[in-house]
């Protein structure tokens, strides 16, 4: 006499109990990215909230992210003006670490030399930073202490109004060139010679 077991519990659907069974749907949708006009567009950016826009959307050379935050509406301007807090955080290839540390040189002093220096490299001023309108922060240059670095500009924006893509071009021109091999020995340089000017 032959005895077959049986392999299917009962209640477990015929393929095994790991099969697919009728479930209900979870409701949860990717949401899809932003294009580069929806992720300019500064009427969905309420105060107090914040957007990454990646390389893949605002394709800006030598920028790997930038950082759009809605500070709510500033002081000493109309008041349906918000104040826009944007951060350049450029690419790995941007790094500084090497042009600036030394065993012969203070971490605190290079650091700062390297902030003077690439502040006049994009013909900024350094070291109070810049403001383009009045009663706004000041714009900055921030290096980590990895030596990657971030620029933050301030604007203001009237309720409705979208950044320019033509505007964003020319508030980031030469971040790029911080990759370029012959900049950044020029960079190098400059970091050296304010250095030693300290």
């Amino acid at each position: 006499m032959t005895v077959y077991a049986v392999r299917q519990p009962k209640g477990t659907r015929t393929g095994g109990q790991f099969a697919a069974q009728a479930h209900a749907e979870t409701g949860l949708r990717l949401a899809r990215p932003l294009t580069r006009e929806q992720a300019l567009n500064l009427t969905t950016l309420k105060p107090g909230k914040e957007r990454n826009i990646g390389a893949d959307v605002h394709g800006i050379a030598g920028v790997e992210t930038i950082n759009l935050k809605n500070l709510g509406r500033g002081t000493g301007l109309s008041s349906d003006r918000n104040v826009i807090e944007m951060r350049f955080a450029l690419t790995a290839e941007s790094n500084i670490a090497e042009l600036y540390e030394s065993e012969n040189r203070g971490r605190a002093e290079s650091q700062g030399a390297a902030v003077h220096a690439a502040l006049e490299r994009v013909g900024m001023e350094a070291p109070k930073g810049w403001s383009s309108i009045p009663g706004m922060p000041e714009d900055r240059l921030d290096l980590d202490d990895d030596g990657n670095l971030t620029f933050v500009q301030y604007d203001s924006f009237g309720d409705g109004e979208k950044i320019d893509p033509e505007d964003l071009a020319s508030w980031t021109e030469g971040y790029d060139a911080f990759a370029s091999p012959s900049e950044r020995h020029r960079l190098e340089e400059a970091i050296t010679e304010r250095y030693n000017e300290d």
